[in-house]
């Protein structure tokens, strides 16, 4: 993720890049005008083909089963009532959530999360 981050920034797409360290910074910075890319582990009932509908609006995605490799997605939406990140998979299979306890986990899980400061001009 870091050649990206370094290629948009040469681009002149975004200002700067860091790495969010906590879930707590995660749920701060997240909006849907200011998605952060995530690299995390990939896992059988993450996939869709596996995802239950979660009040019949979004896939929800749990971090359990089979692992089946690192996956970069993004997450552009946080419901801290409900304590789920919304998350957009980079495979088009269109959105998903993510309880905030299955995202924590998979943060200390060798997971990273890239937050992008967009170019004002943007």
């Amino acid at each position: 993720m870091t050649a990206g981050a370094l290629a948009l920034r040469e681009m002149g797409l975004i200002s700067s890049f860091h790495w969010a360290k906590t879930i707590q910074e995660v749920i701060r910075v997240i909006n849907p005008k200011q998605p952060v890319v995530v690299g995390t582990s990939w896992t059988q009932d993450m996939t869709v083909e596996n995802r239950q509908m979660h009040k019949g609006k979004r896939r929800l995605a749990r971090y359990r089963g089979r692992d089946y490799g690192g996956h970069c997605y993004t997450l552009n939406g946080v419901n801290e009532a409900e304590e789920m990140l919304r998350g957009k998979n980079s495979h088009g299979e269109g959105s998903f959530v993510i309880p905030l306890e299955d995202f924590e986990r998979l943060m200390t899980d060798r997971g990273e999360v890239c937050v992008l400061r967009l170019n004002q001009q943007t």
